[in-house]
């Protein structure tokens, strides 16, 4: 929450209005984290990586088989791979590419984060990321010129110090239309689940909808209706 307005200077940064302090906040290194995570998780031979083949799934009321997997269920999280989908590419998703800049800038010298109209927070030796770009037409996850513009002139009006760019990178969102999750089982196959469209909230929103998805599979508790499937009941005729 912010609790009052700071009109204090900061060097290099252009704040004619003074700034709004957001406190209980923290950050998560999702890389490290997800790296960590992946490393713990091959150590005890539970992870794989190997491209998906959908023709290759069977299933029945009991168990679902892919290759030499057997389990009673499969959940299936794949962002903005869920367009390939077969069983789940019915669902109104609504992709958002993201562009992102990592500046060099030694005369900021902040160890916090500002938001504007972008962001700018410090990831360490003079070291920034800038973003973020919203684009809903293109689908690739290349960088563009047009998307390091727009942020390099909405990084104008933030800070005042020179920079250099040293990376560019680019990736879609799960977006969904009514910014909501989709959680939940398929309409015919209740061995097949989803945990998708977690937007630009995911970090957040992901261990409290996993845990719905959870009790749901596990203990038949109810989904929230705000985040299941069911919400697209019109859309089940497939």
């Amino acid at each position: 929450m912010v609790s009052e307005i700071i009109n204090k200077k900061q060097v290099g940064i252009l704040s004619d209005f003074g700034f709004g302090k957001l406190i209980n906040t923290g950050r998560i290194d999702t890389k490290a984290l997800l790296e960590d995570y992946k490393y713990f998780l091959k150590r005890q031979n539970l992870i794989e990586k190997v491209s998906f083949e959908y023709d290759q799934l069977k299933n029945d009321k009991n168990k679902v088989e892919y290759k030499n997997i057997k389990a009673k269920k499969i959940v299936f999280c794949e962002g903005y791979g869920l367009v390939k989908n077969p069983f789940f590419n019915y669902l109104p998703m609504r992709e958002a590419k993201g562009e992102l800049l990592t500046i060099y800038a030694t005369d900021l010298k902040i160890d916090f984060m500002i938001k504007s109209s972008v962001f700018v927070q410090p990831i360490g030796n003079h070291h920034y990321k800038v973003g973020a770009t919203f684009n809903w037409k293109d689908k690739t996850c290349n960088p563009t010129k047009k998307g390091k513009q727009e942020l390099e002139e909405k990084l104008s009006k933030v800070i005042s110090v020179p920079y250099k760019i040293v990376a560019q990178s680019a990736g879609i969102r799960p977006t969904v239309k009514d910014r909501r999750p989709l959680v939940g089982t398929h309409p015919k196959y209740k061995n097949m689940a989803i945990l998708n469209g977690l937007g630009t909230r995911g970090v957040m929103i992901a261990p409290w909808a996993a845990n719905q998805l959870f009790h749901f599979l596990e203990q038949e508790k109810e989904l929230d209706r705000e985040i299941t499937i069911h919400r697209y009941q019109n859309l089940f005729d497939i």
